[in-house]
């Protein structure tokens, strides 16, 4: 029998923050995608260890509706193949650029573009590859950093997944950097990445939960901290994160749907902090903000 269930429903933009709430802490995992741009349809997948009932999912579905003041088009429920979906994404990824920075499989073979800094990524249990919005933003922010500004000195990669974001930098040539996350899994992946990619000695990880973790508390201020996570934790970590930004330092945030960007942007400018940038791909926003000097 599968060991995975997935829900997927169809419906506008708007819903999608409504089914992420309904469903919070009652799935494996979320994500959602842009589906077919042009009639405004998006995907929302939860994923499940087992076969929730019908009624209960569609009472969530309902509620997420009722809360959007908008109705989800078709929805399914059903189990997932016993594929190794790891296997078949490392098989499918393309190398990808975004800014300065080229992301490859250990299996490809080409010749990366000169001037770029090189990373080996591999699919894995953990968020990641650089082939989201959510990662391509974030690193076109850091690398806007690396060309317009003098390198970033202490970094937090706050839910880092497979690392790609801290690592990119450590290629770059940042060194004491902390990457956390939630996720044990992901301490292990990024870990492993960093190994590969002879990047074990620039960085430090850890399965840490939010902003109050002893280890990110230590080694605060930073000059720059990395979350692309989601809206309502980066609202909820507002005030911790501008604490531990050193004057002068910057936040780039990520996670976010275009309907989510102002409120973002406003609980972080209640917090003293400057909005910078926004940086627009595929429905999805990272947002760019600085501490004043």
């Amino acid at each position: 029998m599968p060991s995975l269930h997935r829900l997927l429903v169809l419906g506008p933009e708007p819903l999608m923050a409504h089914l992420d709430l309904a469903f919070e802490g009652n799935a494996l995992g979320t994500a959602m995608f842009v589906v077919e741009e042009r009639v405004g349809l998006w995907r929302f997948e939860a994923w499940f260890d087992r076969m929730p009932p019908a009624d209960w999912t569609q009472g969530l579905i309902a509620a997420a509706e009722e809360g959007a003041g908008m109705k989800a088009g078709d929805w399914q429920l059903a189990p997932v193949p016993d594929i190794d979906w790891v296997l078949e994404a490392q098989k499918s990824f393309v190398p990808i650029r975004s800014g300065r920075f080229f992301l490859k499989a250990s299996t490809w073979e080409g010749k990366p573009p000169i001037g770029t800094y090189v990373l080996t990524i591999d699919a894995a249990t953990a968020f990641g590859t650089g082939e989201h919005a959510t990662t391509q933003g974030c690193l076109l922010a850091a690398s806007d950093m690396l060309k317009k500004r003098r390198r970033p000195g202490r970094i937090l990669d706050l839910g880092c997944g497979t690392g790609v974001l801290g690592l990119g930098l450590a290629r770059a040539g940042s060194s004491g950097i902390l990457l956390t996350d939630i996720d044990p899994r992901a301490e292990r992946v990024a870990r492993e990445n960093a190994r590969i990619n002879g990047l074990a000695a620039r960085v430090t990880v850890a399965t840490a939960s939010g902003m109050d973790h002893r280890l990110i508390a230590s080694k605060a201020p930073y000059d720059l901290i990395l979350a692309n996570i989601l809206a309502r934790p980066l609202a909820k970590i507002s005030t911790r994160v501008a604490a531990a930004l050193h004057p002068g330092g910057r936040v780039v945030l990520s996670g976010l749907i275009a309907t989510q960007e102002r409120w973002i942007r406003a609980a972080y400018r209640n917090r003293g902090l400057v909005f910078e940038r926004a940086i627009r791909r595929d429905g999805w926003v990272t947002l760019v903000l600085r501490k004043p000097a």
